[in-house]
């Protein structure tokens, strides 16, 4: 499983939205960042905007020519995700840690425990799940 709101009461169902970069393949929900006026997946120990809603794949040229839109979730205080931890194993102990996503923008990278930047562990729910927010 990727990410999902692991409590309905956080997401008020607001949206942002942006241009899809280029090539960006949207299979399922990604942690994403735009950057003027552009949504793309989030990077590890990079900056996140939300979760995208949209699911598509977009052209080559969507920034210049397609011009479709990707509809995300925008980061706020309180919002939590529940999300599969990959690399090194959770324990209770991590709970108010700071991690980072993996490279597919989908995962806690668990071996970023305490170094991270981008995601704060709210609920230890097993080795390899939890329930994170988005550090803004």
């Amino acid at each position: 499983m990727a990410i999902k709101h692991a409590d309905t009461n956080s997401y008020n169902g607001a949206s942002d939205n942006g241009t899809g970069a280029n090539s960006l393949d949207l299979d399922g929900q990604y942690f994403v960042v735009r950057t003027a006026g552009v949504v793309d997946k989030a990077v590890s120990a990079g900056a996140i905007s939300g979760v995208n809603y949209t699911v598509d794949t977009f052209a080559v040229d969507n920034e210049t020519v397609g011009l479709k839109d990707v509809k995300y979730a925008p980061a706020s205080l309180g919002r939590v995700y529940e999300i599969d931890v990959v690399g090194t194993v959770i324990s209770k102990a991590d709970e108010d840690a700071s991690f980072d996503i993996t490279a597919n923008a989908q995962n806690v990278n668990g071996a970023t425990s305490g170094t991270g930047v981008q995601l704060k562990l709210v609920e230890f729910l097993s080795p390899t799940k939890g329930v994170f927010t988005i550090i803004i």
